[in-house]
C-alpha cells in the first residue's frame, strides 16, 4: 500500500490505514526527533512527540493532498514537535551558549574588546529564528558540514546555503548598525 492510498484510507476515516501509517513511519519520526533534539528526548518525550505527530496528522488527515509520499509532511510535523517541545521546556533545538564564541587577544585592552565583540556576535546570532539560527550555529560554530546539517534538518541542501547567505547578511547589516565597521572591512575581502 501507497501514501496515496493511506491518505485515501484516512480520509475515509479508516482507523487501521492509522495503525498502518504509524508502521510506515514511526522510526523516521523518532528518527527526525532524536535528531533535532540532539539527545536531549528521552525514550518517553520521543514516544510522546511521536504520538503527538501522528495525532496532528489524524486531525488534520482531511486536508491532506493525495501524494505519493506523505514524508515530508510528517518530517515538518516531528520538527514543530520537537521545536516547539524544545523551546516550552526552556532548550534551544541546539545548545546556544553565550559564551561559544571567543576572539583571541593579546593584552588586557585587546582582551576587553574582544570580549565585547564576542558578545555583539553571539547577541547577533542568538537574534536569528529558527531553523536559520541552527543552520548558522551548526555550521559556523560547531564545524558541521553543510551535507550533514541538511540531512540532520531535512532541509534540501541548496535551502541550507540560501540560509546561511542570508544570515551572513543579517549579520553583516546587524554588525554595522551597531558601528562595527572591523567585521564589515573582513567580509568584503571573501
Amino acid at each position: 500500500m501507497n501514501d496515496r492510498d493511506i491518505v485515501s484510507r484516512l480520509q475515509n476515516g479508516e482507523e487501521n490505514a492509522f495503525d498502518e501509517l504509524v508502521a510506515r513511519y514511526l522510526p523516521y519520526v523518532s528518527a527526525v526527533l532524536n535528531g533535532i533534539g540532539g539527545g536531549r528526548f528521552s525514550p518517553e518525550d520521543v514516544e510522546d512527540l511521536s504520538a503527538d505527530v501522528f495525532l496532528s496528522v489524524w486531525k488534520n488527515r482531511n486536508s491532506l493532498k493525495a501524494c505519493e509520499s506523505l514524508k515530508p509532511y510528517i518530517a515538518q510535523a516531528a520538527r514543530n514537535a520537537a521545536w516547539s517541545r524544545l523551546r516550552r521546556s526552556g532548550r534551544d533545538p541546539v545548545p546556544f551558549r553565550d559564551d561559544i564564541l571567543t576572539v583571541s587577544a593579546g593584552g588586557p585592552d585587546e582582551a576587553v574588546e574582544a570580549e565585547e565583540e564576542a558578545a555583539l556576535l553571539n547577541s547577533a546570532v542568538a537574534g536569528f529564528r529558527e531553523p536559520d539560527r541552527e543552520i548558522f550555529v551548526r555550521h559556523y560554530f560547531y564545524g558541521e558540514p553543510l551535507r550533514s546539517i541538511s540531512q540532520n534538518l531535512l532541509i534540501n541542501p541548496a535551502t541550507v546555503k540560501t540560509k546561511l547567505f542570508r544570515c551572513r547578511k543579517q549579520l553583516k547589516k546587524i554588525l554595522k548598525e551597531r558601528g562595527c565597521t572591523e567585521y564589515e572591512k573582513a567580509s568584503e575581502n571573501q
